[in-house]
């Protein structure tokens, strides 16, 4: 059995979501903690995944029987802050360090890229929603934005901008740690009305029942939350970044261009039958690429962690 320690207050992160995913291997048990003291039970457990730790508490985990998990993509790690180097990069650097002086044992990654640039292990994302959870409907409001931690330096503005030119008042999903920033510039330039929500519960009833996700960065593919939307039959108008998307007719090409943004978006929109093909087969599509996922990483997790 796997020990996997995360931070309360993450519960809603990319993170949690990677190892409450992995719990469906059940290989991994996922514990969260309020005080990095907590983290004494690790030697109950064969091996031990942490994830969530800042850089400055990092430095003390060293164990053995230690993998670190990192979620963000490179380009989210890149952007996620106006510092340099950003918090995700920092705790990235001194992953590697800790690792090259064999102070704990591998770092965990859901980014194939970042696992061939590090050599770190790679294993799929899962999600945790499995088919008994979905709800499909047809009955569809509102568009989500992909990418909720909405910091100003992110290029939210494209984004919000196309979803503006579809249907000004419908609300669009904001994580439980909205930022102030945007906040305000929701109601006041876009008309938007952001919907907070407390629980993965919550997010995933609300989601269901979108049109669309938008996802339209260079570098940031908030793969989980992409993810999760094609597991409710909700197509997603996204960038190239989302590599792994079966449909192309939903990819932007150049996602700093707000009419092509919408024009994607209008055009799935339009045509029923076709957005109702999709919103069918995704759901299908990613129930199998779930189960799929769960069998590669049950693999991986016996061959290289246990």
């Amino acid at each position: 059995m796997i020990h996997a320690y995360i931070p309360k207050y993450m519960y809603a992160k990319g993170q949690a979501r990677f190892l409450e995913g992995l719990q469906l291997t059940e290989l991994v048990k996922v514990f969260y903690f309020d005080d990095i003291k907590e983290l004494c039970l690790i030697d109950e457990a064969n091996s031990v995944i942490i994830a969530g730790i800042s850089p400055d508490k990092l430095k003390f985990i060293v164990h053995d029987k230690v993998y670190y998990c990192f979620t963000s993509p490179l380009g989210q790690a890149d952007l996620s802050s106006s510092q340099w180097p950003s918090p995700e990069m920092d705790i990235l650097h001194q992953v590697i360090n800790l690792k090259s002086q064999g102070k704990i044992r591998d770092c965990i990654v859901s980014s194939y890229s970042v696992a061939f640039a590090y050599d770190f292990i790679y294993l799929p994302r899962i999600c945790k929603f499995h088919d008994k959870d979905v709800k499909f409907t047809l009955e569809r409001r509102n568009y989500g934005f992909l990418g909720n931690n909405l910091r100003k330096h992110k290029n939210a503005h494209n984004q919000i901008a196309a979803m503006s030119l579809l249907k000004p008042n419908d609300p669009i999903v904001v994580s439980e740690d909205f930022p102030c920033y945007y906040f305000e510039q929701f109601h006041r330039e876009a008309k938007f009305l952001p919907i907070l929500l407390k629980s993965d519960t919550d997010y995933y009833n609300e989601i269901s029942t979108h049109r669309l996700g938008f996802q339209c960065s260079f570098s940031e593919s908030f793969d989980y939350m992409a993810f999760e939307y094609c597991l409710s039959g909700v197509p997603v108008i996204g960038s190239a970044v989302l590599d792994w998307y079966p449909y192309k007719e939903c990819i932007v090409k150049n996602p700093d261009d707000v009419k092509e943004i919408y024009n994607v978006a209008q055009q799935l929109i339009n045509n029923k039958c076709f957005y109702s093909k999709i919103s069918e087969e995704l759901s299908i599509w990613a129930k199998k690429f779930n189960a799929r996922s769960i069998d590669s990483a049950v693999k991986d997790i016996h061959d290289r962690i246990l």
